[in-house]
């Protein structure tokens, strides 16, 4: 079972590599090929565009009980700059040591930095993320976002949507 994941999300991976690979933008771009900035839902809001990403670790590092460091790649929507590194500052809290709150920065290819913090539980590997107001640079400066968060070791799954 452990095998077929990884295998599905290496070709999911793959895939978004080979396909949002020849698009190429140094702006954030919605699905329809216009700046998101631009498209607004009749009530004036932004449009929420559906973003996924997926982290591969490649080196953890334990600095004390409570903190980790994490660092490797990702794969993600064309909405979080397709792939690139991150580093993930890992912070157990409670008594039980058995949630956790993340720090994650995301350093697609193409440059710029997009940060996230999500908040999990150890006991079900599920938990929610949202993109940390004006920490992003770039075209990322105003992005906004949240959803889920299943975590497999090495690696964690994020869904949800992300806006300007």
């Amino acid at each position: 079972m452990k095998t077929q994941l990884k295998s599905m999300l290496l070709l999911m991976g793959v895939s978004s590599i080979i396909f949002f690979g020849c698009q190429k933008s140094d702006g954030f771009v919605a699905p329809s090929g216009h700046s998101s900035a631009a498209q607004t839902n009749s009530d004036g809001s932004a449009t929420r565009i559906p973003a996924w990403m997926t982290t591969t670790t490649v080196t953890t590092v334990s600095i004390s009980k409570t903190i980790i460091l994490k660092t490797g790649t990702y794969v993600g929507s064309h909405s979080l700059g397709d792939s690139g590194i991150y580093t993930m500052h890992v912070r157990f809290y409670d008594a039980a040591l058995d949630s956790i709150h993340c720090i994650v920065e995301l350093y697609p290819h193409s440059g710029y930095k997009i940060v996230t913090g999500s908040h999990c539980s150890i006991v079900t590997n599920l938990g929610l993320w949202h993109v940390i107001a004006g920490s992003g640079t770039g075209p990322y400066t105003n992005l906004q976002g949240n959803g889920s968060v299943v975590m497999m070791a090495p690696h964690e799954m994020a869904t949800g949507k992300v806006w300007k």
